[in-house]
């Protein structure tokens, strides 16, 4: 461990302690159990109860598939002259993500609400006021079961994971078992371009960025840092866990739906507008059938619901805490005798009903601001790659967790800013070639706005009250590491 690292205070450049924060000198450390101490290293005291254990916290990322974590890595792990502006910069990036993430999700239950119900009734069409009620009430749900029911909510969380494996096989089983068999259909003997792109190539990019949404809110665990036992091994092995669940049923669902889809142009084509939806029927023969399958679906958007509200209000409180963000004396509050951040969840759940509110006005305005997800999100990730890069392999070594990748570690870091990079780049492209000022794709419009914002609150407030990550708990770190 270098020189430098032998404090928390050096180690966070800029960072300073709060006179209201419990201390924890340098010989009074064993008093803190592991948790605390893992958050003691980060300059954190604990505020929240842990109640979340590793099968909540499975099913929470499943339901999903960096807070504080992602603002403190860049702090750490910057060179020290920008540490306290890259941080700012990545803890906002990751607040637009997560406020933004949670109404595609809305959006897409509603959609799936009316794919089935347009099974029974083709005439039907849902108006775009229709669907934002079923968005906001499906909000609603989330924001009772976040506050009303928050000590439930971890075994909640347990019945969805158990839900959310058993919903895979009442879709899987009837989709393959009762699909018509052609032995000759092939999946995989070429490209398509039904985009009408310039090249199979550029196609393929394109829909990649497409595809990494699948990966967001993988790291959702990390934002209940402080209300998981254990946290440093919990949430690792639940995000590996939730790879790999989630890695394997998706990739039979998708190998089951090309597979088991008879006229797959019609579906893509169909008025329902959910292919899935269509595909379901051709297999099982029956409305009915395909809509039973259909609602497992639709449960699984609702859930994921529940759980952006829960990481996105905790991101928010986080920040607010360093002073990040306006109203951050409100924001950082922690209510009631079961702590909960009320203030956070309720400006979370206000931001996403306003988000749903847009697409009565503008369809075209909604989906720029629903676009922002995947840039957004690899943008931050990218930033904290890169940070820790400079460090791997310019700055005093990084002291690493239960869980390292020894020498793999530098070429999976750089393959992650490239992936990130080119995510993140496609991701603010059209979906057509010749796309209309309805069709268009105004994300990178609306992310370079948001970004002037931040810019402009930090030269008017933030410069002044964000000093980098504030140190509530100091710990010597060398003794820690002897003692540990």
């Amino acid at each position: 461990m270098d020189s430098s690292d032998v404090s928390l205070q050096t180690r966070l450049v800029g960072c300073r302690p709060t006179n209201t924060a419990f201390n924890a000198q340098p010989g009074n450390h064993k008093a803190l159990d592991d948790d605390a101490r893992q958050l003691a290293r980060f300059g954190k005291k604990q505020q929240l109860l842990r109640r979340f254990g590793v099968i909540p916290v499975v099913g929470l990322v499943c339901t999903l598939l960096v807070t504080w974590e992602g603002v403190l890595m860049v702090a750490l792990l910057a060179p020290p002259k920008y540490s306290k502006f890259l941080s700012y910069v990545a803890g906002w990036i990751n607040v637009i993500a997560w406020q933004v993430a949670g109404t595609p999700v809305l959006y897409t239950a509603a959609e799936v609400l009316e794919g089935i119900t347009m099974l029974e009734h083709p005439q039907y069409s849902m108006t775009d006021w229709q669907q934002t009620l079923v968005m906001i009430a499906v909000l609603t749900i989330s924001l009772l079961t976040n506050t009303l029911l928050a000590r439930q909510f971890p075994t909640l969380e347990t019945i969805i994971l158990l839900v959310h494996v058993l919903g895979f096989f009442g879709v899987f089983v009837p989709l393959v078992y009762l699909s018509p068999k052609d032995g000759s259909r092939k999946i995989f003997d070429g490209l398509e371009n039904p985009g009408g792109w310039s090249s199979p190539g550029l196609a393929f990019l394109i829909g990649t960025s497409q595809m990494m949404t699948n990966f967001i809110g993988v790291d959702g665990a990390t934002h209940l840092a402080e209300e998981i036992p254990n946290a440093s091994k919990v949430i690792p092995r639940a995000m590996m866990v939730t790879v790999l669940l989630n890695g394997i049923t998706g990739l039979a669902m998708l190998l089951a739906l090309f597979f088991c889809a008879t006229d797959l142009n019609a579906a893509i084509n169909s008025p329902i507008g959910q292919p899935f939806i269509v595909v379901f029927q051709q297999a099982v023969g029956t409305a009915g059938g395909a809509t039973a399958m259909a609602v497992i679906l639709l449960l699984a958007f609702m859930f994921g619901s529940m759980g952006f509200v829960a990481t996105a209000s905790r991101m928010l409180w986080a920040f607010s805490r360093e002073k990040a963000v306006p109203g951050h004396k409100y924001l950082s509050k922690i209510v009631g005798k079961h702590p909960l951040p009320l203030p956070a969840i309720l400006v979370t759940v206000l931001i996403t009903a306003v988000l749903a509110l847009i697409n009565i006005g503008s369809s075209a305005a909604f989906n720029a601001f629903i676009s922002l997800t995947v840039a957004s999100y690899y943008i931050s990730y990218c930033l904290a790659a890169c940070c820790l890069l400079w460090r791997q392999l310019r700055g005093p070594p990084v002291r690493y967790g239960y869980f390292q990748l020894g020498c793999w570690r530098i070429p999976l870091i750089i393959f992650s800013v490239a992936y990130s990079i080119v995510g993140s780049f496609f991701s603010f492209w059209p979906p057509t070639p010749k796309p209309t000022p309805e069709s268009m794709n105004w994300s990178a419009v609306v992310f370079v706005g948001v970004c002037l914002l931040s810019l402009i609150y930090w030269v008017v407030a933030a410069r002044k009250t964000y000093k980098g990550p504030i140190i509530e708990v100091t710990l010597d770190v060398n003794k820690d590491i002897d003692e540990g």
